[in-house]
């Protein structure tokens, strides 16, 4: 009887010991469980975040997004951190724009919305518009040939609205012929137009 009343304890005690094995497997699988969500959770908000900055890039781009201001070949680039030869002043020069060749009467689009600041006969360029868009761009089209009918100062264009043509007035790009000269200016310092040309 003894023998038999020890043989009970001993099943006992591993019957409780084996469920103490399982509660404590059950707890590991728990917290492994709790760790898995919590990087499941963690994961999830990461490609959130990056959604949402993909998305805050995507809209930031399109606002700072400006086409081509005309059709042609780039004959002179932006270069302000070296020197560039001009045919017309027949020495070496910084270029604050970018030249493009074009035909006489051939048009010129503002690149992006904005509003005329100014339109001027520039000493150096010639005849001149000055768009102001937001986030602190500025365009200016130079050696124009005209400004569309009815264009003045203080109105709102749209992207793509025509507003002048191309010629030669730039006193100093006359050596280079019919062409747009083309600068950009962010937060009122010169920058490389094809940077956002797009």
């Amino acid at each position: 009887t003894s023998a038999g009343n020890n043989k009970e304890n001993n099943n006992q005690g591993e019957n409780e010991l084996s469920n103490l094995e399982l509660e404590d497997d059950d707890i590991e699988n728990a917290n492994a469980n709790i760790n898995v969500n919590a990087d499941v959770k963690a994961s999830t908000g990461a490609e959130t975040d990056v959604d949402a900055n993909t998305t805050a890039g995507e809209s930031s781009s399109s606002d700072n997004s400006f086409i081509k201001p005309c059709e042609g070949e780039t004959i002179r680039p932006y270069s302000m951190d070296s020197l560039v030869y001009s045919d017309t002043l027949q020495e070496w020069i910084t270029h604050r724009g970018i030249d493009i060749k074009g035909e006489m009467y051939q048009e010129v689009r503002a690149t992006q919305s904005g509003t005329i600041k100014s339109i001027k006969n520039d000493p150096r360029y010639g005849t001149s518009i000055v768009i102001e868009h937001k986030n602190g761009f500025k365009t200016v089209y130079s050696c124009l040939l005209g400004t569309s009918d009815g264009l003045e100062e203080n109105q709102e264009v749209k992207q793509g609205d025509i507003i002048g043509k191309i010629g030669n007035s730039g006193v100093f790009e006359t050596a280079d012929g019919a062409h747009l000269h083309f600068e950009m200016l962010k937060d009122n310092e010169y920058v490389n137009p094809n940077i956002y040309i797009k």
